[in-house]
């Protein structure tokens, strides 16, 4: 087992690294037009793409916003099909950030960046009302949702509770990302 560990850390470090290294030498990558043009290179499997994408960027902590707007872009008359994979990677990455923070290091990450967020989520969480804190924690934009998603982890917060007030918090946010991009683009253009 110990050596599994070490191998899936080895990988995810190594997505991190070159993710990072991407980003420096290509910053537009990481926009929304950025990914479109992305996307777009693979027109044939562009669906599949965008999916596999969308589920794995949770593995580099990177935030689902661009992913979602990319979407909007490259399928503006199928906004319904960019929310639900939107929310399927966006779900997909609360579940490994809750189950398997410590067994990938981001517990680590998470109390030497934000330690003192930390402390306050786990107090708000353990409270009565943690599922509405989540909820909106989850809607709110400006603020990471793996946080949360650690900090509900590591407190073994009611799983089924949690992943209910991710849902409702993240499926308000990513309709008007979706729906709003959507009317905006095309007002635009």
């Amino acid at each position: 087992m110990k050596i599994v560990k070490r191998i899936v850390f080895a990988l995810w470090v190594g997505v991190l690294l070159f993710c990072l290294v991407y980003a420096i030498y290509h910053p537009q990558f990481f926009t929304a037009e950025g990914l479109q043009t992305f996307f777009q290179q693979f027109e044939q499997h562009i669906l599949l793409v965008y999916l596999l994408l969308s589920i794995v960027r949770g593995l580099a902590l990177f935030p689902s916003t661009p992913f979602v707007i990319a979407g909007s872009l490259l399928f503006p008359h199928q906004p319904l099909m960019v929310v639900v994979i939107s929310m399927a990677g966006i779900l997909f990455s609360a579940v490994l950030i809750y189950y398997f923070s410590q067994f990938m290091g981001f517990d680590a990450f998470f109390q030497r960046k934000f330690p003192h967020q930390i402390l306050k989520v786990r107090k708000r969480l353990n409270h009565r009302y943690g599922f509405f804190y989540v909820l909106g924690w989850a809607f709110f934009p400006l603020v990471p949702t793996d946080i949360v998603c650690y900090v509900a982890g590591t407190i073994r917060m009611k799983i089924l509770s949690f992943l209910a007030a991710i849902f409702l918090g993240e499926l308000i946010l990513v309709n008007l990302y979706v729906y709003g991009s959507s009317f905006l683009f095309s007002w635009l253009v």
